[in-house]
Parts: C-alpha cells; sequence; structure tokens
C-alpha cells in the first residue's frame, strides 16, 4: 500500500513517516487539489481584472472551470479504504462549498465522482484486483474515456448536461444523449457551479447534495470487497497493529 490507515506510518508496508503529520494519500487527493484550486482562482481572477482594465465588455458567462474527481467512495464508506473515503467525501464537500462562485465570479467549479474505473491503478495491483470479479456475470469497469467524456461536457459551456432518471436501466453512451434528444429515462440538469456527476457503467448520474440515492447501476462494487474486510480483522486481531 502507498498510504493506507490500515498500514500505520513507520510499519512495514507503509510508506508514510512516522515523523510527519501528513499521509500521502490525504496530500494526494484532497491537499493538492485544493491548492491548484487556490491558484486557479487567482489567475482567473487576474484575467478577469487584466480584461476590465482594458475596458473589455464584461461576460455573464462562465469563462473559467475546474473540475476535481471524486468517486463514488464520497458516497460509500468501505471499510478497507478509510483515508481514500475521506479525502474523496472532501473533495465532494469542497466543490460544493465553492458553486457560489459561479454566479459570483464566473468561475464553475464541478466534478465527477467514477465508480470503478478499468486503469492501471486497478490493473497493475493484485491486492485491489482481487476484489474484482471478471468472471462472467461478475463485476464491470467503468470506461475511462466515458469519464473523460462526461467531464468534457462540464467544460465546454453547455448549459445543461443529461444525466439518466433514477428509474432508467443501464444503456446508452456515458454522456447519454445529444442535444434535444428526450429518450425516455434521462433528463437535462443545469450544468452549474457544485454539479456532481457519478459516471458508472452506461450511465450518467446527477448527485444530490440531500437524500441522495448513493449509487446505481453496474460499475460502482466489487464483489469480492470481503476479501479486504477479512484482512482488516485478520491484522485486527494479530495482536501487533499499530504497534
Amino acid at each position: 500500500p502507498f498510504s493506507s490507515f490500515w498500514h500505520p506510518p513507520g510499519s512495514t508496508a507503509s510508506r508514510d513517516s512516522p515523523t510527519s503529520s501528513h499521509y500521502a494519500s490525504l496530500d494526494i487527493n484532497i491537499t493538492h487539489p485544493i491548492r491548484t484550486t487556490q491558484l486557479a482562482i487567482a489567475h482567473f481572477l487576474s484575467v478577469r481584472q487584466s480584461a476590465a482594465a482594458a475596458s473589455q465588455p464584461p461576460s455573464h458567462e462562465p469563462l473559467f472551470h475546474i473540475i476535481h474527481v471524486s468517486s463514488i467512495a464520497g458516497q460509500v464508506t468501505p471499510l478497507f479504504a478509510p483515508l481514500y473515503n475521506a479525502s474523496k467525501h472532501a473533495v465532494s464537500g469542497f466543490v460544493r462549498t465553492l458553486a457560489p462562485l459561479d454566479a459570483a465570479c464566473g468561475i464553475r467549479i464541478t466534478a465527477v465522482a467514477p465508480g470503478v474505473i478499468d486503469t492501471p491503478m486497478w490493473r497493475e495491483n493484485p491486492e485491489k484486483l482481487r476484489l474484482f470479479n471478471d468472471k462472467e456475470g461478475g463485476d464491470e469497469w467503468v470506461s475511462a474515456d466515458d469519464v473523460a467524456e462526461v467531464m468534457g461536457s462540464l467544460v465546454d459551456g453547455r448549459e445543461e448536461v443529461d444525466v439518466v432518471a433514477a428509474s432508467a436501466s443501464a444503456g446508452a453512451g456515458a454522456t447519454g444523449l445529444p442535444s434535444g434528444d428526450s429518450r425516455e429515462g434521462w433528463r437535462k440538469v443545469k450544468a452549474e457551479g457544485g454539479l456532481i456527476l457519478e459516471v458508472s457503467k452506461g450511465r450518467v448520474r446527477k448527485v444530490e447534495q440531500f437524500m441522495d440515492a448513493g449509487p446505481m447501476g453496474a460499475g460502482n462494487s466489487v464483489s469480492n470487497a470481503k476479501l479486504a474486510y477479512q484482512d482488516v480483522f485478520k491484522m485486527l486481531e494479530s495482536g501487533t497493529w499499530g504497534t
């Protein structure tokens, strides 16, 4: 593990230093995105101020976009990944907090929340890959291309994005429908600051801030997660965990 709650700093499997107050997992997944956002906002404001000084006509359209990568781990809480879960919950909260910048400053901050993406981070990590059931009828991957396509839809200036209705079955492409298509089972939502879109297998869903139903559809789970739970309990029962 690179940085894991279940492998405390100083343990053989951990890369976190016992003399540091930092966890690499949190630095990568939340501290760095926060700092990058600060830098981006400062730059965007500078550009806007320069345009105003040059007497360029103001625009009411959002000119600037920041998009973050949250995860379905920002909605669920599997025991085996506390630091990752905490960081993705933080990313989602961070994005929602900055939503008013859209209307006030023309800076739109949004996020995608992918499911289990088919990337080397899974494929080349045997400890993670064993959780995925690749047998027929088992788990399904979410395409990285589909996630990228949804990210593109959040930054291309469109006023609305297509998402699947809660009752719709899986199908169609990642971004759903071309503009103007009213196929049953899909709906349009306003593209605005604070919007978080869950990307699963063939589905895009708006993650609501309150009373959200949680991740839906294929590509949002791993059938063998119990193996990771067993690993955690085995470590805790060893009598030496954390020492």
